[in-house]
């Protein structure tokens, strides 16, 4: 392990590719952390492995600074540092995907990439990494360069030691910012000063594996107005270990809720449409923090919308207008990318500048559809200063771009509309002016809560069905009990204006509180068994998608 001193030739040859030699003069005074540089292939962390450190042999030195490194970074530091920065990782390729690149190869010529990496106050191994995995594993015929933009960062070892250390490399450029700017500012900034026509945004704690950009280049050589995200591959946290995913099951997805991403289950329908396992999947929408993207269509596309701040929605946004706008998202089987999912990581802005961001999607690009997202939040939208419409809705204008009902129906049929609703909003005991809260916890019983306007947690459904759900939770009676399912259930509901009851229609019982807990009890006239319950806005528009079978309709 190295504090910065020097590293040798010698130990560089092991990896049977060329390096900078670097050598710390005294006068510089300056010292790097303290990283691994020799791979052993049997050496912590190799191939992907977990690095398990027995916390019994440990010096209370060694916990202190693991703690620490935890704390400031939300990962297990102490670990990273055990492990080469030239670790290598396993291969991933399947015989069909190395058979596909192999023969387009053949025909094709790959575009330079630009890869473009944001960071703020990064651990140092994890960054530097990061960048060796792509200088690695991206043939120097098509790597142009890598962008590391520093997003104000503070930390010592990210200021004259990064410099220092990446000095000697011709293909790494580091940026600086004069203030923090948030990710999609600082994104924007990286695309100023890049030169190559296909661009990569990275993360700053990633792993590349052998062949990442062969395939998502292929894909965008083939048509370059495809935005191709690779499968991400999940890097532990505490032990760094990283694996192969050779079947892929999921893809992009959004919710109602705040128009966040998520994975859902790729459907039939799409896995019958590919003919080879090498093709890629068209994704609805795709997490942002990984892709490729043509710079000619991402500068078609109007990059991204400069008035979002910090970071949130500009994954969706360019996930809906990619579509839109006559573009194609691709999940490619054939290119990973390990990632370190981090929790607790404190991003600049906040989550209502998130929230801002969504609505700026919302008011741009889902035309009446918005007023779903609208109604789940509460109709926050009517109290924010979101900024002016009118350059982006010029855009989508001039572009020519598809209807969020064309998006719907061609893009996305399975994505569920909340359209058959009669009641929607927060449910509110009367006898102990609390409100019913599922705690946002599947297979749990719900709860009741102080009301509060900011909760995600307290915004209900009751639709003519009789199924009282929040997004993908709903409320189910099991045995009597009262219990929320991640799918919709047998059991209806009721709620009865004359004496705001809830009523379970199975067995006529009522929506009762009895020392604090939500249960089921032979209705009677008490207050624990009247809830304020708000019917759907009756003048807003919410739009029924052309692909809901006829029977379905919200006809009662």
């Amino acid at each position: 392990m190295l504090s910065g001193a020097r590293w040798l030739e010698s130990e560089l040859t092991l990896l049977n590719v060329k390096r900078p030699t670097v050598v710390i003069q005294d006068q510089d005074n300056i010292t790097l952390p303290m990283f691994v540089v020799s791979r052993n292939p049997n050496g912590p962390g190799e191939g992907g492995a977990a690095v398990v450190i027995d916390t019994q042999i440990m010096t209370q030195s060694e916990k202190a600074e693991e703690k620490g490194g935890r704390d400031l970074y939300h990962h297990n530091e102490f670990v990273s540092k055990k492990i080469s920065i030239y670790r290598d990782l396993p291969y991933c390729w399947t015989n069909t995907c190395e058979q596909f690149v192999s023969k387009e190869l053949e025909r094709l010529k790959l575009p330079e990439v630009s890869v473009i990496i944001i960071f703020n106050n990064e651990a140092w191994t994890p960054l530097v990494r990061s960048v060796h995995s792509i200088l690695d594993r991206t043939p120097s015929t098509v790597l142009r360069e890598v962008i590391l933009v520093d997003d104000k960062s503070t930390l010592e070892h990210l200021h004259a030691p990064l410099d220092k250390y990446f000095r000697d490399y011709e293909k790494v450029k580091i940026v600086r910012v004069p203030v923090r700017m948030g990710l999609i500012n600082a994104r924007l900034r990286g695309v100023e000063v890049s030169a190559a026509p296909v661009l990569v945004f990275l993360d700053s704690h990633i792993e590349c594996f052998k062949g990442w950009a062969e395939s998502m280049l292929i894909r965008i050589a083939q048509n370059p107005r495809a935005v191709v995200f690779p499968v991400i591959e999940g890097i532990d946290k505490e032990t760094f270990k990283v694996d192969c995913t050779t079947s892929d099951s999921h893809y992009g997805d959004f919710d109602w809720k705040n128009l966040f991403f998520n994975w859902i289950k790729i459907p039939q329908r799409e896995l019958k449409r590919r003919k080879s396992a090498a093709d890629s999947y068209r994704s609805p929408t795709m997490p942002g923090g990984l892709f490729a993207i043509s710079r000619q269509f991402f500068d078609h596309l109007g990059a991204y919308d400069p008035q979002m701040l910090f970071w949130g929605g500009e994954n969706i946004e360019l996930s809906f207008k990619t579509w839109m706008c006559n573009g194609s998202l691709e999940l490619d089987p054939c290119s990973h990318v390990g990632h370190v999912f981090r929790k607790g990581v404190a991003a600049v802005g906040s989550i209502n500048q998130s929230f801002r961001n969504s609505l700026r999607v919302a008011e741009i690009w889902m035309d009446d559809y918005k007023n779903y997202f609208y109604e789940r939040s509460r109709y926050r939208i009517e109290k924010e200063n979101i900024g002016s419409l009118s350059d982006r809705q010029g855009l989508r204008k001039n572009l020519g771009c598809q209807s969020f009902a064309w998006y719907l129906e061609n893009i996305f049929p399975e994505k569920k509309v909340p359209m058959c609703i009669i009641y929607a909003g927060e449910i509110k005991n009367e006898g102990t002016t609390t409100c019913l809260d599922s705690a946002g916890i599947q297979s749990t019983k719900p709860i009741l809560y102080a009301c509060f306007l900011e909760s995600d947690n307290q915004v209900w459904y009751i639709d003519i069905h009789g199924q009282l759900y929040q997004d993908n939770l709903f409320m189910c009676v099991l045995e009597q009990k009262i219990i929320l399912r991640g799918h919709n259930c047998p059991n209806e509901w009721a709620f009865k204006e004359e004496t705001n009851q809830i009523i379970h229609s199975q067995s006529g019982l009522c929506l009762d509180v009895i020392d604090g807990e939500v249960i089921l009890s032979k209705c009677s006239d008490v207050l624990t068994q009247k809830w304020i319950v708000t019917r759907r806005r009756s003048e807003v528009n919410f739009p029924v998608p052309a692909t809901v079978n006829s029977s379905l309709s919200c006809v009662s």
